[in-house]
């Protein structure tokens, strides 16, 4: 039992941490693991074998019947008669000699499913393409143009040890402990990050749950810095040190205040004596806060 809810906890994390992300034009698999992308153009065997690795992947491979229908299916919607699969000839050598048989391109494997029509594998050449009609198999000159199908690895939003993924906003933070501004910011450009930078309610919230210590503020030293800041002095220009759009400034009440002088932003993640927590304030650069936020966008790995 305890093994079981390690697994499931194990599952629910990397699920909540990472999103899958396929091209908005292709479909995913069933096991989510793999983008199918469709060509909008036709090509030789070659040079859509090319173009696969180009995007990252390789020509499809069909594993299941399941899949052969699935793909096959979806040529038809896009009115092909067929189209190239990555099935090629491939030469083998043994000790017997060379012997030709048909793998993956790119993949290195052998067939475990095919589904070749009648009097298939012919001996017409070494490519084959896929009948939109009834889904079977044939040999095909390699020389034609044909639309093809890429099967590329899908894509997950991975973040660095102890830093932690936002869904919303697809980006990675962690909280640093008792920096001026200017520090702060230097601190998090050597890690590959800015200053948190804020651009609506959902992540505002993110921030304060991230960075709160769960008791009142006594003053503002205890805030926590972000990367909004002025280089005016009458408050009337604020930006965010990653050169995102402002686009989400909530300011407390009667804030900005002090122009020329507190040219720096922050936020009480935890109540104060005026308020509850979330009050956003300016603030002078080199003051002392006891945290900041830094912010930077995710690493991408294939799921294997």
């Amino acid at each position: 039992m305890i093994v079981i809810f390690f697994i499931l906890l194990i599952h629910i994390s990397i699920t909540d941490a990472w999103d899958g992300i396929c091209p908005s034009d292709a479909l995913e698999s069933t096991t989510s693991k793999v983008c199918y992308t469709f060509s909008s153009t036709t090509a030789t065997f070659s040079q859509a074998q090319f173009q696969c690795k180009e995007n990252g992947g390789n020509m499809l491979d069909i594993d299941s019947q399941f899949t052969n229908m699935l793909i096959t299916t979806n040529a038809a919607k896009h009115g092909w008669p067929d189209f190239w699969i990555g099935a090629a000839l491939t030469k083998v050598y043994n000790d017997a000699g060379v012997v030709k048989i048909w793998t993956w391109e790119g993949l290195e494997k052998l067939m475990k499913y095919d589904n070749w029509g009648f009097n298939e594998p012919s001996n017409k050449d070494a490519c084959a393409a896929v009948k939109t009609s009834d889904s079977t198999w044939f040999v095909e000159n390699c020389t034609q143009p044909k639309h093809y199908v890429c099967s590329i690895p899908v894509k997950v939003d991975v973040c660095d040890d102890q830093w932690t993924y936002f869904s919303v906003t697809k980006s990675c933070y962690k909280v640093y402990f008792h920096s001026d501004w200017i520090t702060a910011e230097n601190n998090c450009v050597a890690q590959g990050a800015h200053l948190v930078s804020v651009h609506n309610k959902q992540e505002d919230l993110f921030i304060q749950d991230l960075s709160h210590c769960g008791q009142q503020i006594g003053d503002a030293s205890k805030g926590t810095i972000i990367g909004l800041y002025t280089t005016t002095n009458d408050n009337g220009k604020w930006q965010w040190s990653d050169g995102s759009t402002t686009d989400y400034v909530p300011w407390g009440k009667y804030e900005p205040n002090y122009p020329g002088e507190e040219k720096c932003g922050s936020i009480y993640t935890d109540p104060t004596s005026d308020g509850p927590a979330g009050y956003w304030n300016n603030m002078g650069c080199g003051r002392q806060l006891r945290n900041f936020v830094c912010k930077k966008n995710p690493d991408q790995v294939n799921i294997k």
